[in-house]
């Protein structure tokens, strides 16, 4: 079995990318204040919690997209796999693989998550996710 809390290096950083995307964004920083950012840590694991009917069409192939919001592109994620607030029977922990698509976008160019609110370790997805982002699929007892 894979262990989905397993520790990790963080990728190092191109920093005349990161400033140059910030200031395609409009937000100029100082070479002072790009260091300080370099700093900040960017999570590079995520993971989902899910119900018996989600893992059944994540099995079955199906791309997961979110519902909650009218362009069904986000989906909750989080960077805490004992996270609680997740109210379902039968759960199961989604373990993300490493790539480039689970950095955070506002800190890695190509990165597809988004914050939502760090101090409850919460993010989001963007576009979805399939069998091929999974790195392991286990149930919680």
């Amino acid at each position: 079995m894979i262990d989905p809390i397993s520790s990790s290096q963080p990728p190092k950083r191109d920093l005349s990318a990161i400033k140059s995307q910030l200031e395609a964004w409009g937000i100029v920083v100082s070479d002072s204040e790009l260091k300080v950012f370099n700093n900040i840590d960017s999570p590079t694991k995520f993971y989902r919690i899910i119900g018996q009917a989600e893992r059944d069409l994540l099995i079955r192939g199906t791309t997961i997209t979110g519902l909650r919001y009218s362009d069904n592109t986000l989906l909750d994620i989080t960077t805490n796999p004992s996270y609680g607030r997740i109210l379902r029977e039968q759960k199961y922990l989604v373990t993300f693989n490493e790539s480039s698509r689970f950095r955070v976008a506002n800190i890695e160019q190509d990165g597809e998550v988004v914050v939502h609110d760090v101090n409850q370790d919460e993010y989001y997805l963007k576009n979805g996710y399939s069998m091929i982002d999974v790195k392991s699929l286990v149930p919680i007892t």
